[in-house]
């Protein structure tokens, strides 16, 4: 999709009404994804999907800030900063957590059902770095 077609949406435009609506401007039926420059269809390969490959019902260990490594394959990520499954407040900092995509592409080679690769958590509190995200 292209940017500008986005970008101004004239006078009449309603955007979201809250925080939690899916930014959707072709008004696709999820799960999708959005692609804003073509270049990312590289990324995704001819065909993309949606799969849960860790999880951790207690404990939002990835929230935001994904960075990929491609000389280790590996997906680093920041916790939730907060909140009921942040585990983080005042004496206590989010923290900053990988997975190996060699594990994910093995354990879907596996034709496992359910993928639930571990997390290596990479960072702990300090004072110097207070929010890693």
């Amino acid at each position: 999709m292209e940017p500008k077609s986005f970008a101004v949406l004239g006078e009449e435009f309603t955007f979201r009404s809250s925080a939690f609506d899916l930014f959707n401007p072709t008004s696709t039926a999820p799960p999708f994804f959005q692609v804003f420059d073509e270049s990312f269809l590289s990324v995704l390969g001819p065909n993309p999907c949606i799969r849960e490959i860790a999880s951790n019902s207690t404990f939002a260990f990835a929230h935001e800030a994904p960075i990929y490594d491609p000389t280790t394959s590996e997906v680093f990520f920041a916790s939730n900063n907060g909140g009921a499954l942040g585990m983080s407040d005042l004496e206590h900092n989010n923290v900053v957590g990988k997975i190996s995509l060699k594990d994910v592409d093995s354990a879907i080679a596996a034709n496992q059902s359910t993928v639930n690769v571990p997390v290596a958590f990479v960072s702990a509190y300090t004072p110097v770095l207070q929010i890693e995200n």
